[in-house]
């Protein structure tokens, strides 16, 4: 059997690859700004405590766990590559077994920098008008 790419290591680079691209992304003065937008108001999508929105990346996987009949062979649970080619004529004893897993990993896409710079100055604008409101309450209470 071919070998494969570690597991963690593929489900690390991955996550890591998106995350970095989304960043990347974000960063393009055309419309790096559209990329990764949290909806204003928007209480449906799910969002962590600095309100990115929370997206599922799901995997979907051929993986292998090999016993091969060499001393110092790596073990673990590995990816299946799509396409290896092996040509080094080596002769080896190996048992595996493929299996197909899937799950699911919840990833904060974080929100553009002009964004949070938008919703920190729109919270201010909420709270100093609440706070103004609340003023004017208690001098309305405190006539009686």
């Amino acid at each position: 059997m071919a070998d494969g790419i570690a597991l963690d290591a593929y489900v690390k680079e991955t996550l890591l690859s998106i995350v970095k691209a989304v960043i990347a992304a974000q960063d393009d003065a055309t419309c790096g700004g559209f990329i990764g937008r949290a909806a204003y108001g928007g209480a449906h999508a799910p969002k962590d405590e600095s309100e990115n929105v929370v997206t599922n990346v799901s995997f979907d996987l051929a993986t292998t766990v090999e016993d091969r009949g060499t001393a110092g062979g790596a073990a673990g649970v590995k990816v299946i590559p799509f396409i290896k080619a092996d040509i080094q004529g080596q002769i080896q004893s190996a048992h595996s077994t493929v299996s197909r897993i899937a799950f699911t990993v919840p990833v904060a896409i974080p929100r553009p920098k002009a964004q949070r710079d938008e919703d920190a100055r729109r919270e201010a604008n909420e709270r100093a008008q609440f706070e103004r409101e609340t003023q004017m309450m208690n001098n309305r209470h405190s006539g009686y």
